[in-house]
């Protein structure tokens, strides 16, 4: 049978705390750090594909499903990243209709 002194065991139970919140800590950083790629990463493809989000979704190996609910996840908004019809294009593509 193995005797532990007290001070030793109080001592040994505040390191398993100290070690238990710096792996929570830990936890919360990473978990903070992958939102983070992640919503960049959102961006930077949509900015990509001209806010497409079929083509974006494929770019990033998604379903568009799955893609539309990271975007709804971070609030993110496609209209931003859509390029705006120039006036020249939208004549010719009444010329065309």
């Amino acid at each position: 049978m193995l005797v532990v002194p007290c001070r030793s065991l109080l001592s040994a139970v505040a390191s398993f705390q100290e070690q238990s919140s710096t792996l929570s800590s830990l936890r919360a950083a990473k978990a903070r750090v992958v939102q983070q790629f992640e919503r960049s990463y959102l961006i930077d493809v949509l900015t990509a594909c001209d806010g497409n989000i079929s083509l974006a979704a494929r770019t990033a190996g998604k379903e568009r499903r799955s893609f539309q609910r990271f975007l709804r996840k971070y609030n993110i908004a496609i209209e931003q990243f859509k390029q705006p019809v120039r006036k020249e294009n939208q004549s010719a593509l009444r010329n065309s209709a």
